[in-house]
């Protein structure tokens, strides 16, 4: 891609998740993530290093439907909103949003 030379990111995802024999089910995770590149704007000009260090957490609450017919889920990432700068040519490969994200989710087994 045009101004990336080099681009390495490390990714480490904690979680822990509480069940209930009721079917409820609690997640809380944090994601660390540390991504280091060297850019160039043009051929010829400077290389310069940039690079974003972050953690941010994760909660959502799951409810598995009866005789496990599916699973609904609400939840929240990036609890705190911490705003981050990061280097990437698609914002859909980023491990984690760059604001709060509420999110809701419904998934049906047949």
């Amino acid at each position: 891609m045009d101004g990336i030379v080099v681009l390495r990111t490390s990714t480490v995802p904690l979680a822990v998740t509480a069940f209930a024999p009721n079917g409820l089910s609690a997640r809380l995770g944090a994601t660390y993530v540390n991504r280091k590149g060297v850019l160039q704007i043009f051929p010829g000009l400077d290389r310069f290093a940039e690079g974003t260090e972050v953690w941010t957490g994760d909660f959502s609450i799951n409810y598995r439907l009866p005789q496990r017919h599916g699973q609904i889920s609400f939840g929240v990432s990036n609890i705190s909103d911490k705003r981050y700068r990061i280097i990437d040519t698609n914002d859909a490969s980023l491990p984690m949003p760059p604001e709060r994200v509420f999110f809701g989710r419904l998934s049906i087994t047949i």
